[in-house]
């Protein structure tokens, strides 16, 4: 539905997954903060960039804790966050994210990884 734009049906077709992850998985599995960021994505495609914000935010930290800050789902995470700020205006704080998040990605992914370059 979101490459359709059917962003109302993608919605309400995220959140249920998320919440039948959450009841299956717990809700710091990975499969359960993957569900949260396709989730998050679709509020930042509606523009509904305050819930986009809070649920990055609460997928990075999940993330963060769970997976360790340098794991791959973690930095896209921290990327996704960043665009959402930049989607705000809010420059100066996407600038200091999107920097953090392409520092660990040289030093983890290394210079020429695919994920490195698309955050360049």
């Amino acid at each position: 539905y979101n490459h359709q734009a059917k962003y109302d049906k993608a919605e309400m077709l995220h959140k249920e997954c998320l919440q039948l992850r959450k009841d299956t998985f717990g809700p710091t599995h990975p499969d359960t903060l993957l569900s949260m960021s396709r989730l998050a994505l679709v509020y930042r495609y509606q523009a509904n960039y305050d819930k986009a914000e809070k649920l990055h935010n609460e997928c990075l930290q999940l993330r963060n804790d769970t997976l360790g800050p340098t794991h791959p789902d973690t930095l896209t995470s921290m990327n996704n966050f960043a665009v959402v700020y930049d989607n705000q205006a809010k420059y100066g704080k996407a600038e200091k994210l999107h920097k953090e998040c392409l520092q660990l990605q040289k030093d983890t992914l290394g210079p020429t990884h695919p994920d490195t370059l698309t955050s360049m």
